[in-house]
């Protein structure tokens, strides 16, 4: 298993889901953002020619990136 920065990750091109409950997923950012990334399921990717794409967990990476931003501005405010 390789440890890849999430940031350069992209949305699957079949990802079938495109809408996502808005709330389900504040309430997976604040998660993470409180206790990090590591205590759940990997996200799981795969290279391909124009990047490395996410094959499972792409709720997970979308809170991650949220909870980045949540991070980044609570140490400016």
């Amino acid at each position: 298993m390789q440890t890849l920065a999430i940031r350069n990750f992209k949305t699957h091109p079949a990802q079938m889901r495109t809408q996502y409950d808005t709330s389900k997923l504040a309430e997976l950012t604040l998660q993470i953002y409180e206790r990090g990334l590591n205590q759940w399921q990997p996200i799981v990717a795969s290279p391909n020619g124009e990047g490395v794409y996410i094959v499972s967990g792409h709720r997970r990476h979308m809170a991650k990136l949220l909870s980045l931003a949540l991070a980044s501005w609570a140490k400016d405010h």
